[in-house]
């Protein structure tokens, strides 16, 4: 969703693409992180706590979301 300058959104995304994007799109973070501790690893530091604070977060984001969902229904 984008919101206009006068604060009304100005498109929707299907509630389904809200709901569950997110899981496509920790999956290629996840990969994103592997495939740079794989091929650059003097580039990446700490890519274990990165992955779990990342997942931590997006998953307490996800279930907030679905919980609002729950309750406008």
């Amino acid at each position: 969703m984008q919101w206009g300058t006068d604060g009304k959104p100005t498109w929707h995304a299907p509630k389904w693409v809200a709901l569950w994007g997110m899981v496509p799109f920790m999956l290629a973070i996840r990969l994103f992180i592997w495939l740079a501790s794989t091929h650059t690893p003097q580039y990446v530091h700490g890519a274990e706590l990165g992955i779990v604070l990342f997942s931590v977060i997006v998953a307490a984001a996800h279930i907030f979301v679905l919980k609002m969902a729950e309750k406008a229904q």
